[in-house]
């Protein structure tokens, strides 16, 4: 997928969706046993990114979209003490707009929720985040 065709997506929340990204063939295979071979999704996403009580945290993603070369596909994690006491306003476009220029120095970036029919994870919430490489030539 080119960065035209993700930059449709950035802060759009369309439940018509038709798009849908897909990962490579081998990636496909290693998310799938993951999903398999982890039997607390939740607790071991919690556990890796919220030990230290952040409210988010951004992170290369380890099964990334097949994208083009020069895309690389990060997620913004939330951690769920945000939902649990109620503080979901704080998960609007301008505040994670904030933080993603923060992390990122203002670095072209797209991003986005995918819809609930799309998340395999769906008890944190999360953002899907791409961020535009430059390539030496």
């Amino acid at each position: 997928m080119d960065w035209d065709t993700l930059s449709k997506y950035h802060f759009k929340y369309i439940k018509q969706i038709k798009i849908v990204f897909n990962r490579s063939e081998l990636l496909q295979k290693q998310y799938d046993l993951y999903i398999k071979n982890t039997p607390d999704i939740y607790n071991n996403i919690f556990n890796k990114f919220f030990k230290n009580k952040d409210l988010f945290v951004l992170v290369k993603n380890n099964y990334p979209y097949d994208l083009a070369e020069n895309i690389e596909h990060y997620i913004l994690w939330f951690n769920p003490i945000i939902y649990k006491n109620r503080l979901k306003i704080l998960l609007n476009e301008q505040y994670i707009s904030y933080i993603l220029n923060r992390y990122l120095n203002n670095i072209e970036y797209v991003c986005f929720m995918n819809v609930p029919q799309h998340q395999s994870i769906t008890n944190i919430y999360h953002y899907q985040v791409f961020i535009k490489k430059e390539i030496n030539k």
